[in-house]
């Protein structure tokens, strides 16, 4: 009984430890990649046909130059 119960222990102790070694979480730097870069044709097409999709790339731009993005 003594095996499972050391274990045990040590698996609760594991997990407790593990968020101290991460460090920070992560970053939208991280994770968000660069928007795609448009002309002037594509940005008007995008604003009339796409609404979503140009607002998107506009807010990720703007998140970019504000956090930073992967390239």
């Amino acid at each position: 009984m003594q095996g499972p119960l050391n274990m045990k222990h040590a698996v609760i102790l594991t997990m407790l430890l593990l968020p101290a070694c991460a460090g920070q979480g992560v970053s939208f730097a991280d994770i968000q990649r660069k928007p795609p870069v448009v002309s002037e044709a594509t940005a008007s097409y995008l604003v009339t046909n796409a609404r979503p999709l140009a607002e998107w790339i506009a807010e990720t731009a703007k998140k970019c130059a504000r956090f930073g993005c992967v390239d």
